[in-house]
């Protein structure tokens, strides 16, 4: 559904955008229809190259929010502070088959989440897409955990900088770093 709202916003019918997944309009309406993994990576793919605008993944990001990972975003949404959410979420990233492994550490005061590819999982489009849609779903997730605006204290991408990046600062509201040796992002403790 979240989907389907980012697309009709876009002025893309869901015809064009299920192209190749398998998946008919119609169904979308069901309930209790499973998606594929692999139905979801056509779809992202149809995203990709049906809107070629910068910072397409980081826009589309922005616009999922916490209820696409199901009965996981109660269990999010109850816990008691961020980092307890986030450490539910790091028991279940299986669950929400996220490309990345995170890893915390303190920088003076800051929390540092470093995003590292994980092995064997492949981009549905490339790493630039992944780590903004990444990037984006986190921001509306903390923003809706929070229960206020939220952004990254810095964001640092292992990419270089892609053509119209200067839209990022305008999409995250945070300083981002290209070319960086892993992605990361900052958020004060």
């Amino acid at each position: 559904e979240l989907i389907r709202r980012f697309m009709a916003l876009q002025g893309i019918s869901e015809p064009q955008w299920l192209l190749g997944s398998g998946l008919q309009s119609a169904q979308l309406d069901r309930i209790d229809l499973a998606i594929s993994m692999h139905q979801f990576d056509v779809v992202y793919r149809n995203i990709y190259r049906l809107i070629p605008q910068p910072c397409l993944g980081l826009r589309f990001g922005l616009a999922l929010n916490l209820s696409r990972w199901g009965m996981l975003s109660s269990a999010l949404l109850c816990a008691e502070t961020l980092g307890h959410a986030l450490s539910i979420a790091k028991d279940f990233r299986t669950v929400l088959r996220s490309r990345f492994s995170m890893e915390n550490s303190v920088e003076g005061q800051y929390l540092k989440i470093s995003l590292k590819p994980k092995q064997g999982m492949k981009y549905p489009v490339n790493e630039v897409f992944a780590h903004e849609v990444f990037i984006g779903t986190l921001i509306t997730q903390i923003t809706q955990l929070l229960g206020k605006p939220f952004r990254f204290h810095q964001i640092a991408l292992p990419y270089s900088e892609p053509i119209g990046a200067k839209a990022y600062q305008q999409v995250v509201d945070s300083p981002t770093i290209f070319d960086a040796s892993i992605g990361s992002v900052m958020i004060p403790l």
